[in-house]
């Protein structure tokens, strides 16, 4: 979200054309009716007179502040936080729809300028939603009721003047032409950005002498596919590629030959085009999973207002084309162009996610089963080291010759995070070590790896570690926690800002027994600015003994991780009477939760049985990927692995399916090796 302190009223201001959205679910007979095509925007001709009337008869309508530019200038306002960063000019009826729009528009922070005709009602457009298409028939009305005689208004002259950048839609083309090279010469002569939308293929089509005349004041030009391709008809670049077309319209006849224009094609679930100085870049898009998709009615302009919201702060356009695409990804799952919460874009990859959690050093040994049972140890077990394992860990450094291998839960899953995403510093790791030799050899592996290293030393005591028996392919666990994770004062002070710079945390339910205060702190942090808190069952003791801790924080979290002999400890302190694992891992999603729009996400592994995926009412089983029994090194860390996979996507806006297919990807690698370790091979494989 921008600084609001870099921000003033009126930088950016847009014109065109105000229409409440009239939207409704209806099925493809209707378009039949009257002769509309899936997807297509186009202008209301007298027989689409009774569609309006038919939508509000007839269908369970909702009624959305709409208009191309409109939606933009919300969505940009939206991201920057600071009301009246943007105003908006256009024309609507004296009527209550015409109140409808101005109230949904204020309460975006936008500061709507609209001129008001008696002549005509306010512009309607009928939004037709057939399954995850979209077709836009629109009334103008009074919306092409717009004059010269509202820019020549001073006040309105005055916030043209003082206006830094301005945006205006190819279907303003239709209303006013003077008003659009009025204010594009103003833009001109002061060297302000001018930035235009293509909007639709009949504008390209039958508009196209009026584009023409405004085109050579267009500093940024947006488009989509289609659009593109009709613009492109019956010029010496028709018949070429999307990528050649955009190159073409950049050199299209330019007032201001110092600055080439910047031409920006967006092309659904293709990679979105930019041509800058003639060089073509690409920028791949997210795809969501089909069931995520409500509406993609207002996705290109969410698109043009997340660009807009980051272009007026200068930055770079490779952030704000990210902005725009996650801004378009976050629309679509929603009804028409809407939004609420604070938006949660992240401009850089540099501290998108902290880890909070116990640095340690593993000691690997592979021991038989006698040796398990001379230390009363139980396979597969993690257990917390008492006094009765001094002389386990005394025999393991003396007489075992130990593999030493950074581990502790969180070093390991952002180890893997960070090795798949390949940017330093995307994540932080936040813990406490003693001043020694160990906690040095954790602090170069985890560096080596890019993970952002903030460790507080302790004096009086030494860097915790753990005891990793190996018999098989089992694993058993002694954790010798030394320096407890009670940071003091002046750590915690000096280390907020990066809880405040993450957008998501993850946190191991060994925390809950360590520093909680904290740990509440960093999740209500979370919850009230919009972010993703992630944690992890961690243990079956930790389940049954901090129990009251884990129901205190639990309404905060937002995606709770797991395998299958932690959730049945943790569904037995919960007193969950179901035996069934699916109805279990259901009953922990929809446990009581603070943001209750946002359903918890619940994730179940199980080693070679099927992952269980578990959201609202929704239970998925995502087949394990198996590894021979011969392949398999040592299990020590796959679960880690799973949640480094499963982060590295959900950071970079994947969807859920390929987060949970990338961790299990993981894991099977970490199967494969001593610790939780990944290769090379594997990756380019």
């Amino acid at each position: 979200m921008a600084c609001e302190g870099d921000l003033r009223d009126n930088m950016l201001l847009g014109m065109g054309n105000p229409l409440l959205d009239i939207s409704a679910v209806v099925e493809e007979n209707l378009l039949k009716k009257y002769e509309l095509k899936e997807n297509e925007a186009i202008l209301a001709s007298d027989k689409h007179n009774t569609l309006y009337t038919t939508l509000i008869d007839k269908y369970d309508v909702e009624y959305i502040a709409g208009g191309s530019v409109q939606n933009a200038l919300r969505v940009c306002q939206w991201l920057l936080g600071k009301p009246k960063t943007v105003t908006f000019f256009g024309c609507v009826g004296d009527d209550e729809f015409s109140k409808i729009l101005k109230d949904q528009a204020l309460k975006a922070g936008v500061d709507v300028r609209y001129q008001y005709t008696t002549t005509e009602p306010t512009g309607t457009c009928a939004v037709l939603v057939t399954n995850q298409n979209r077709t836009l028939c629109a009334n103008l009305a009074a919306a092409n009721c717009f004059t010269m005689d509202h820019i020549e208004n001073p006040e309105n002259r005055k916030l043209i003047e003082t206006a830094s950048f301005y945006y205006v839609s190819g279907f303003f083309l239709t209303v006013s032409p003077p008003s659009i090279l009025d204010v594009a010469n103003h833009a001109y002569e002061n060297k302000k950005p001018f930035i235009m939308n293509l909007s639709a293929e009949f504008i390209c089509k039958f508009f196209k002498e009026k584009f023409m005349q405004v085109m050579p004041y267009v500093d940024i030009l947006f488009g989509n596919e289609a659009e593109a391709l009709a613009f492109a008809e019956n010029t010496d670049f028709a018949n070429k590629s999307i990528k050649e077309i955009a190159v073409a319209i950049s050199k299209l006849p330019k007032k201001d030959e110092s600055k080439e224009r910047i031409v920006i094609i967006t092309q659904g679930t293709l990679p979105v085009i930019l041509v800058n100085k003639g060089e073509i870049t690409e920028y791949s898009v997210s795809c969501l999973p089909k069931e995520s998709i409500i509406d993609t009615n207002g996705a290109g302009d969410a698109f043009v207002g997340g660009f807009l919201s980051q272009y007026i702060q200068g930055k770079s356009l490779e952030v704000c084309i990210k902005c725009g695409i996650w801004a378009a990804s976050e629309i679509i799952q929603r009804s028409g162009c809407t939004f609420s919460g604070k938006p949660c874009f992240v401009e850089s990859w540099e501290n998108t996610l902290l880890g909070y959690g116990l640095p340690l050093l593993d000691l690997i040994v592979r021991v038989d089963d006698d040796y398990l049972m001379k230390h009363k140890l139980r396979k597969n077990k993690t257990v917390p080291a008492t006094e009765e394992h001094n002389e386990l860990f005394k025999d393991i450094i003396e007489n075992q010759n130990p593999t030493y291998v950074v581990g502790g839960c969180v070093h390991n899953a952002l180890y893997v995070m960070q090795w798949i995403i390949e940017k330093p510093n995307v994540a932080t790791f936040l813990g406490c070590v003693g001043d020694d030799e160990y906690a040095d050899i954790v602090e170069k592996a985890a560096l080596e790896v890019g993970i952002n290293v903030q460790f507080e030393k302790l004096q009086t005591e030494a860097t915790s570690s753990c005891a990793v028996l190996v018999t098989d392919k089992d694993r058993t666990l002694v954790t010798r926690i030394r320096t407890l994770n009670r940071f003091s004062e002046e750590y915690l002070k000096n280390i907020w800002h990066y809880v405040e710079k993450s957008q998501f945390f993850y946190i191991m339910g060994f925390s809950l027994s360590t520093d909680f205060i904290f740990t509440m702190k960093v999740a209500k942090h979370s919850n009230e600015n919009c972010k993703k808190f992630i944690m992890n069952l961690s243990a079956e003791y930790i389940c049954k003994k901090y129990i009251k801790e884990f129901v205190e924080i639990f309404p905060y979290i937002d995606i709770i991780i797991g395998n299958e002999l932690e959730l049945l400890a943790f569904a037995a302190a919960l007193d969950i009477k179901d035996c069934n694992a699916n109805s279990m891992c259901l009953e922990i999603a929809n446990l009581p939760k603070i943001n209750n729009k946002l359903k918890r996400i619940c994730i179940i592994t199980r080693n070679k049985k099927p992952l269980i995926f578990a959201k609202g009412n929704e239970v998925k089983e995502y087949p394990a990927i198996l590894v021979s029994q011969e392949e398999i090194v040592d299990s020590n860390g796959a679960g880690d692995a799973f949640v480094g996979g499963f982060l590295a996507q959900l950071v970079a806006g994947r969807n859920l399916e390929e987060c949970i297919k990338c961790g299990q990807w993981a894991a099977s690698i970490s199967l494969r090796h001593i610790g939780c370790k990944m290769d090379d091979e594997s990756k380019n494989k």
